[in-house]
């Protein structure tokens, strides 16, 4: 289970399927069409793998302590948003 930064990831990358989702929702009356379904399966792909690489990054990196400063988990993101850039 993650945890700290890790979990924000995750719940960001869920609150952003949700926004998208009721974004594109259509009413009850109107059937979403093809290409939304598209467009909806493929953002649902790139969320997936970008968590999936966004996980198996972080676990490259040593684990934060629970006691850990503000500058160790500054430290900690960038040096996961430098491995994110380089991926």
């Amino acid at each position: 289970m993650l945890t700290g930064a890790g979990a924000r990831v995750l719940n960001g990358a869920a609150m952003a399927c949700a926004i998208v989702a009721l974004a594109f929702a259509a009413p009850a009356a109107q059937p979403v069409r093809e290409q939304d379904a598209q467009i909806l399966a493929a953002l649902d792909k790139r969320l997936k793998d970008y968590v999936a690489l966004h996980q198996k990054l972080e676990i490259s990196l040593p684990v934060l302590s629970t006691d850990a400063t503000p500058k160790d988990i500054d430290t900690h993101q960038r040096a996961l948003g430098v491995l994110v850039r380089s991926a």
